[in-house]
């Protein structure tokens, strides 16, 4: 009989806390995200959901000691349900209860203080999103997803044409300084091979030249003899034919 007013007075709480059967059908189809969707056939049952100012009442309820006459009994404590309810709006009225001053009999029991930060760092009511909300939510993923990978992509192929322009042109460069190299060893050779050239190979170099200038002198004075000699051959045959002629011409007459 003792424990009977404590019981109401939970239960009466429990009562106050808990919405109506109309909310939470209005609202029992809305779910959280990361949790499972509720279809319409189903049936929700409503969540309660604790907030500082029940917690605090629990635990002065149970941080009271209280004696009983009769053979100790087990008390039942209401398990806690959350309800969808809008976002912004916290519960904060508590019930005034009378308590009642018990005389202390041979058994006693002492209930142990709950913690009282439980409903501490969690918000009075969260609004769960609609179906729509979710999809929507769900499709911008997506999109922010597939936004990422082309991205991706897209440097990881503007990188490899960067590496490819790179290879290439340390290979021109690796060419270009091959070719210069070769050049230099070559005006080197030929450098050398001027300086290790002796006194006696100029003196050869430049016999061997004044023969051929004198060669080609000599043909052409040879050829120009020719030409002359076939020109005196030309002019004593017309000669010869033109003499014929006028003899012929005399007797004729």
């Amino acid at each position: 009989m003792h424990c009977l007013p404590q019981l109401i007075l939970a239960l009466a709480l429990c009562a106050l806390l808990s919405p109506p059967e109309a909310f939470a059908e209005r609202y029992g189809s809305n779910y959280r995200l990361g949790l499972r969707s509720v279809g319409r056939g189903e049936h929700v049952l409503p969540e309660g959901r604790f907030t500082s100012s029940i917690v605090n009442k629990f635990s002065t309820l149970k941080g009271t000691t209280t004696t009983t006459t009769a053979e100790p009994s087990t008390t039942l404590t209401p398990t806690p349900t959350t309800t969808p309810t809008t976002t912004g709006t916290t519960d904060t009225t508590t019930p005034t209860t009378d308590t009642t001053a018990t005389t202390p009999t041979a058994t006693t029991t002492t209930a142990r203080p709950a913690p009282a930060a439980i409903g501490a760092g969690m918000p009075g009511y969260v609004r769960r999103p609609s179906e729509q909300q979710w999809r929507q939510f769900q499709l911008e993923q997506r999109n922010r997803r597939r936004m990422n990978r082309l991205q991706r992509e897209h440097n990881q192929r503007i990188r490899e044409l960067v590496r490819r322009q790179r290879i290439s042109q340390r290979r021109n460069n690796q060419r270009i300084q091959r070719i210069q190299q070769q050049n230099r060893r070559r005006a080197a050779k030929r450098n050398r091979r001027n300086k290790n050239r002796t006194k006696s190979q100029r003196q050869r170099r430049r016999r061997n030249n004044v023969e051929r200038r004198r060669r080609q002198k000599a043909q052409r004075q040879r050829r120009r003899q020719r030409l002359s000699q076939r020109r005196r051959l030309r002019q004593l045959l017309r000669r010869r034919r033109g003499r014929g002629r006028s003899v012929r011409r005399v007797l004729v007459a």
